[in-house]
């Protein structure tokens, strides 16, 4: 059970209302902020063109799909596989944030293209926090797990899942990053 210390924090969070305070105390929930973050164009492109001069097969391939020019330049053909695939790719996490949370809801996207949304976490759900603790401590409230930590390395295979693989376009079009916000203090504790 929570303490009186605990049930204070919450009405202060619920904006000082105690009828809010007292559902959000018993269901013993939290609700923070998420942004599930792609690549962007430019490192797309980067890295689309490293990997046509380093692998000859796969340019040859993509050439004879028409994503690519003969320059490595990505098609309009190419930009709307990785532009599906990307929203399949946030998809895919959101799914992955529903299934191991209490809850997630998409909300749009940022001015950086990610998405945002909110979900909702049990502080005293080890397997939970275990989650949330994977990723790097940021600032106050704040976890980011990026792939290139090896932070989303587990959750690869699911992001990717339906993704077209005769380009790639996992690799260039898959979740970068899961960033949780606005995580309240006392959780941030216990990680």
């Amino acid at each position: 059970m929570k303490s009186i210390k605990d049930l204070g924090s919450i009405i202060d969070r619920s904006g000082g209302s105690l009828n809010e305070a007292k559902k959000r105390f018993k269901k013993d929930k939290y609700d923070a902020g998420f942004a599930i973050g792609t690549n962007d164009e430019r490192t797309i492109e980067d890295e689309v063109r490293d990997d046509m001069e380093s692998r000859p097969r796969d340019l040859k391939k993509a050439l004879a799909k028409g994503y690519v020019t003969k320059g490595g330049e990505i098609t309009k053909k190419g930009w709307k596989i990785l532009g599906d695939d990307m929203s399949k790719a946030e998809g895919n996490a959101l799914k992955w944030m529903k299934k191991t949370f209490e809850g997630a809801r998409g909300e749009g996207h940022g001015s950086d293209n990610a998405m945002i949304g909110s979900f909702w976490f049990n502080p005293n759900d080890k397997k939970q926090l275990v989650e949330l603790e994977e990723g790097e401590y940021v600032s106050k409230g704040k976890v980011i797990r990026t792939a290139s930590s090896g932070g989303l390395s587990d959750e690869e295979r699911i992001f990717t899942r339906g993704l077209n693989r005769d380009f790639n376009s996992g690799q260039y079009s898959g979740v970068s990053f899961i960033e949780f916000f606005e995580i309240p203090e006392e959780v941030m504790d216990k990680l």
